[in-house]
């Protein structure tokens, strides 16, 4: 029973942790974009080292660059939001229920789309560094390496365990209808 309450305790500590990260994210990528100097920016953004970046870079640039964040960011919010519900739901004492084990799933999805979106935002990121620079000095970057992978693995590794818990969940259907 006390492992129950710590669970419970921990749970809505969490939630209120994943609904501060959702709003969070947004905000702090604007104002990376908007209000971060060129040499802070550089440093902040490791998809665009190695790039000469313009002296200065535009508003539409900086809408760029922020929209280049904010894919993989919108993926990371989903499953912030996917955690909340789950993170509620145990709070609330639902533990081994279908609807927590589409919730691990559609973080687990999340997490993949995420690893997926990365060289997407990496590739707008130095479009966006680069984009106020004469002719011949911009530059389309994009990689996939180590931490795409990494982020797909444990992607996909949440997957599996959401779908053994979907079978856990049917088990506890199954023995709680023997009751």
């Amino acid at each position: 029973m006390a492992e129950s309450v710590r669970v419970r305790r921990v749970s809505r500590v969490l939630a209120v942790v994943s609904t501060v990260g959702i709003v969070a994210i947004p905000v702090l990528a604007g104002l990376l974009w908007a209000l971060v100097l060129l040499d802070g920016l550089m440093s902040a953004i490791p998809a665009v080292a190695g790039l000469n970046p313009a002296a200065e870079i535009s508003g539409p640039a900086r809408l760029i660059g922020f929209l280049g964040t904010m894919l993989p960011a919108a993926a990371v919010m989903v499953g912030l939001l996917y955690l909340r519900r789950l993170f509620n739901a145990y709070a609330a004492g639902e533990f081994f229920t279908a609807r927590n084990a589409a919730r691990i799933c559609g973080f687990a999805w999340s997490v993949i789309a995420m690893g997926l979106l990365r060289p997407v935002g990496g590739m707008l990121t130095s479009v966006a560094v680069t984009l106020d620079n004469p002719p011949g000095q911009r530059a389309l970057a994009i990689g996939f390496g180590s931490p795409e992978v990494n982020i797909l693995f444990v992607g996909s590794v949440v997957l599996v365990i959401g779908w053994v818990m979907r079978e856990a969940a049917k088990l506890a259907d199954e023995n709680a209808a023997f009751v």
